[in-house]
């Protein structure tokens, strides 16, 4: 709806790097409402139909360092750039889809990753309230930290779809 799209444009990052078209999201924002209601009916039709529009099918990889200076090919990560139009509705449905599941429980809430409104800053500030504190009453302390290499990188496909399938995203979800 018209409405929809308003509230995920009023809450996203403009001027942002566009897909193959050019297009940008704060272009889409610059349209009048007429234009803008047009543009909410047409991201309907993938939902609608099942089908998408060819152009979202290409995108633009641009391979960044994660360490400056370290041209290592192992040592960069993937930004990926989409069509605004399929941005917008892909934004609109991940928030409702979320939703669902916090409200049934499928994210866990110590999640930190990948979530609007989570940050990794808080379980960091834990752990170094824990290694102050032995360090303080002079304790032993254990930590451990996993680093999962490229978890977000290089999923596969297929492993993708089975996660969701698994917390009940129907088949034709999994196609945008």
């Amino acid at each position: 709806t018209l409405h929809e799209l308003d509230k995920y444009i009023g809450r996203t990052k403009q001027n942002t790097a566009p897909g193959i078209s050019g297009v940008r999201i704060d272009h889409i924002a610059a349209l009048p409402s007429e234009l803008c209601s047009r543009i909410a009916d047409l991201l309907s039709i993938p939902l609608i139909t099942g089908l998408s529009f060819e152009s979202w099918e290409d995108e633009i990889v641009n391979w960044i360092a994660k360490e400056e200076d370290n041209p290592d090919i192992n040592r960069r990560r993937p930004l990926m750039y989409y069509e605004a139009m399929r941005k917008i509705m892909m934004g609109i449905q991940i928030k409702e889809v979320t939703a669902v599941w916090r409200k049934h429980g499928l994210i866990n809430e110590h999640n930190y990753a990948f979530q609007a409104g989570m940050s990794t800053t808080e379980p960091i500030m834990h752990k170094k309230m824990v290694v102050e504190d032995a360090i303080y009453h002079h304790k032993n302390v254990a930590i451990v930290d996993i680093d999962f290499a490229k978890a977000y990188d290089s999923t596969e496909k297929f492993a993708k779809d089975i996660s969701l399938r698994r917390i009940g995203l129907p088949d034709e979800g999994l196609h945008f």
